[in-house]
C-alpha cells in the first residue's frame, strides 16, 4: 500500500462531512467514521451492532423504507434516498443517502457501503429560494425586473405549469440543460422532459399529484433532452395556490446534477479499494484540498478544487493560499484568524480570489486530521457565488416591488379623485351645453340659416359623444375595482342576449348572417361576461356593415385548461402592424368619421378578461375581416 493509500484511508476515518460506515447483509453497523459520530450523534460503541434502521422515523420504519432499500440495492446494485432522517437526540435532518451491495468473488452479497451526507441547509435554501421566488412573482405578475431575473437565470430550469402539466413559461436554463427554445417547448407537457419508461408508469402525473396533495414533490432522476441524450435531474414541483387555498398551477425547478451523479457512482469501490478514495476525492463536487498545518502548503487539492479557482494542481502543490493571492487581506485577519485560534473552520463564509483575480464567494470548512505523526487540514469549499447573486436579485427586487405597489397606491388614489371629478364636475357643464343647444335649435332653428343648423348639429353630437366617452370612461375605471360574482354561465344563451341588446341599441336592422353555436359554459361574472359579448359582437356588425354579404360567427373549443371564445367577421379587419394600440385607452385603428366609437370597448374586454385570470388577443388582415379570442380559464369548472 503506497503512502498515498494510506493518506486517503486516513482522510476516511477522520472525514466530518460524510457519515460513511459499512452494514452487514441485515443492515447491521459494522463500522463507524467521525463523519458518522458528528451528524448522527452517536459513538461508535453505541451503534455497531445495531441495525441502520434505527435512524429512521417511525412512519419510515412503519413502511419498511429501510428494508425496500436494501433489498434495491441487493437487486440494482444501489440505492439512491433522499428524506428526513433521526439523530440520537432525536433531531431530523435532511439526509443523501446512498447505499451500494458489497459481492464476493461468486457475486454474493456480502453487505452493503453506505455514505451519508447532511443537506439540511441546502434543503432550507432550496425551499426558502422556491418561496422567495413565488411570492415576488405573485407580487408582481407585470414586473418586468422579476420576469427577466427569472428568463437569465441559466443553471436552474424554471418553469411554471398549468393543472394539467403544461408549460406556460421557460427562461434560458431551459434552453441550457434540456435545449429547447422558447417556442418549441412553452404549451407542451411535462412528460416531454420524462423517459420512455418513467412516462409509461405514470411518472409525471404522480409528481403532480404529490404536489397537490402535499403542496410540494422532490425527485432525482434520468430525464431527456431536445437531443434524446439524458442527464440526471433534480426536481422540485411546488403546488401555486389562489387566495381560496385552491392549487391554480405549479412551480417545476429542475438542476443538472449529472456530474454530481456521476461522482456518486465511483461511490461503489469505497470499501472495496482505498484507491477508490483518491478518485472521490478528485471527483468530488465540492473543492477540496489537504494542507500542511505547520507550513499552510497545499499537499493535494481535487478537480474541483481547480475549477473553482483557476489554479492548476501544479501551481497549487507547495504554495500557500497567501502565496497565491487566493485569500483578501479582510479574509487573512477575520477567517484565517478564527482558524488558528479554534483549530477549525465549519461553514465559514469566505470570499476567495480565483486565479483572474474575481471574487468567488464559498463556504469554507476545514478539519484538522493527523497521518503518520504530521498534522494535516482537509479544506472544503464549497461556491455560493450563484446564490448569492440570487439573493441580491431577490433582495433588490423586493425593494423595487414595495416601491411599486407604493406607487400604484398613489395611481389609483389619482384615479378615484379623476373619476368623481368626471362623475360631478364634469357633467354639469355637458347638460347645460347640451340643453341650450336644444332649446336654441327648437325656438330659433327657423331663424338660423344653413350654416349655423349645421354647427349646431355639430355641437349637440359632440356633446352627445362626450357624454358617451365620460360612461364607458367611468366604467373602465371602476372595473379595477368592482368584485366579481362567479357563478356557472350557459354561454350560448347569455351571446343570444347580447346579440340582442346589440340590436335593440342600433338605428337601423343588422344585415350581417349571424351564427352563434354551441358555447362552452364557465364560471365566471355573468354580467362582466355579457360586457365582452356584447362589445365583441357589436364590433363585429359594426366593422362588417360594408362588406357585401357580412357574416359574423361566434364558436368556442378547450385547449390547454382553457376555454376559448371566437368572435369572427368578414369585414375591414386592420393592420397588423398596429396591433400594439388594439387593446389601448382611447385607440382606434380606424377613424371617427368612418366609424363611430370612443375607443375604450377593447380596453374595457381586456381589463375583464384579466380579472378573470385570462387571455386576449385578435388576428386580422386588412379587408380580409378581424377574428377576436377570449381565452378564460376552466381550473373552477365542476
Amino acid at each position: 500500500m503506497t503512502n498515498t493509500d494510506n493518506l486517503y484511508g486516513s482522510m476516511l476515518e477522520e472525514i466530518e462531512d460524510y457519515a460513511i460506515l459499512l452494514l452487514d447483509p441485515k443492515g447491521n453497523v459494522v463500522n463507524w467514521n467521525k463523519g458518522a459520530e458528528k451528524i448522527k450523534g452517536y459513538k461508535a460503541e453505541e451503534i455497531i451492532g445495531k441495525n441502520f434502521s434505527l435512524f429512521y422515523a417511525k412512519e419510515e420504519n412503519v413502511k419498511k423504507l429501510p428494508q425496500q432499500l436494501l433489498k434495491e440495492a441487493a437487486t440494482k446494485g444501489k440505492a439512491l434516498n433522499e428524506g428526513w432522517r433521526l439523530k440520537k437526540n432525536g433531531v431530523r435532518f435532511w439526509a443523501s443517502v446512498l447505499l451500494t451491495a458489497i459481492h464476493d468473488e461468486n457475486k454474493n452479497v456480502i453487505g452493503f457501503s453506505k455514505v451519508t451526507r447532511d443537506l439540511t441547509e441546502k434543503k432550507r435554501y432550496e425551499v426558502n429560494l422556491q418561496k422567495a421566488l413565488f411570492e415576488a412573482q405573485e407580487l408582481s405578475k407585470s414586473n418586468e425586473s422579476y420576469k427577466k431575473m427569472i428568463e437569465e437565470i441559466e443553471d436552474y430550469d424554471i418553469t411554471l405549469l398549468d393543472t394539467n402539466g403544461t408549460i406556460m413559461n421557460w427562461n434560458k436554463g431551459v434552453e441550457k440543460i434540456k435545449g429547447y427554445k422558447a417556442e418549441e417547448i412553452i404549451g407542451k407537457n411535462i412528460a416531454t422532459f420524462y423517459t420512455e419508461e418513467d412516462t409509461k408508469r405514470k411518472l409525471p402525473q404522480t409528481l403532480l399529484d404529490e404536489a397537490t396533495k402535499k403542496g410540494r414533490a422532490v425527485n432525482e432522476g434520468w430525464r431527456v433532452k431536445k437531443n434524446g441524450t439524458r442527464f440526471w435531474g433534480n426536481i422540485v414541483i411546488t403546488a401555486i395556490h389562489n387566495g381560496d387555498n385552491e392549487v391554480v398551477g405549479f412551480s417545476n425547478i429542475t438542476h443538472d446534477l449529472t456530474e454530481k451523479k456521476k461522482a456518486e457512482g465511483l461511490a461503489k469501490s469505497l470499501e472495496r479499494t482505498q484507491v477508490g478514495l483518491a478518485k472521490i476525492f478528485n471527483a468530488s463536487p465540492s473543492g477540496m484540498a489537504i494542507v500542511d498545518i505547520e507550513s499552510g502548503k497545499f499537499i493535494e487539492v481535487n478537480k474541483s478544487f481547480q475549477s473553482t479557482l483557476g489554479y492548476t494542481r501544479k501551481e497549487a502543490i507547495g504554495t500557500t493560499a497567501d502565496e497565491l493571492g487566493m485569500v483578501s487581506a479582510e479574509t487573512q485577519q477575520i477567517s484565517f484568524g478564527k482558524l488558528k485560534e479554534q483549530g477549525y473552520l465549519k461553514n465559514e463564509e469566505v470570499a476567495c480570489i480565483n486565479k483572474k483575480g474575481h471574487r468567488v464567494d464559498t463556504i469554507f470548512s476545514v478539519e484538522p486530521f493527523e497521518i503518520q505523526g504530521k498534522n494535516r487540514f482537509l479544506c472544503i469549499l464549497h461556491d455560493v457565488t450563484f446564490m448569492k447573486e440570487v439573493e441580491e436579485q431577490i433582495n433588490q427586487l423586493n425593494q423595487e416591488l414595495n416601491l411599486s405597489l407604493g406607487e400604484q397606491k398613489l395611481a389609483n388614489s389619482e384615479l378615484e379623485a379623476f373619476s368623481y371629478s368626471v362623475s360631478h364636475d364634469l357633467r354639469a357643464p355637458l347638460r347645460a351645453i347640451r340643453s341650450y343647444t336644444k332649446i336654441l335649435q327648437e325656438d330659433y332653428g327657423t331663424a338660423l340659416d344653413a350654416d349655423a343648423l349645421q354647427m349646431m348639429n355639430a355641437v349637440s353630437t359632440n356633446a352627445e359623444r362626450m357624454s358617451q366617452l365620460i360612461d364607458d370612461l367611468l366604467a373602465f375605471s371602476r372595473m379595477g375595482k368592482k368584485e366579481l360574482n362567479l357563478r356557472r354561465i350557459k354561454m350560448t344563451e347569455l351571446a343570444k342576449a347580447s346579440l340582442d341588446i346589440v340590436k335593440a341599441s342600433l338605428h337601423s336592422p343588422v344585415k350581417a348572417t349571424i351564427i352563434i353555436n354551441d358555447l362552452l359554459p364557465i364560471v365566471a361574472d355573468y354580467n362582466l361576461m355579457g360586457v365582452i359579448l356584447t362589445n365583441l359582437i357589436s364590433n363585429a356588425i359594426k366593422y362588417s356593415a360594408k362588406a357585401v354579404n357580412p357574416q359574423i360567427d361566434i364558436s368556442s373549443y378547450n385547449k390547454n385548461g382553457e376555454n376559448i371564445y371566437v368572435v369572427k367577421d368578414n369585414g375591414v379587419g386592420f393592420d397588423m402592424a398596429y396591433y400594439d394600440k388594439l387593446f389601448g385607452v382611447f385607440q382606434r385603428l380606424h377613424g371617427m368619421t368612418e366609424f363611430e366609437g370612443t375607443g375604450i370597448g377593447l380596453a374595457l374586454v381586456k381589463r375583464i378578461v384579466t380579472r378573470h385570470g385570462g387571455r386576449v388577443w385578435a388576428e386580422a388582415e386588412e379587408n380580409k375581416g378581424a377574428t377576436f379570442y377570449v381565452a378564460l380559464p376552466t381550473n373552477n369548472i365542476k
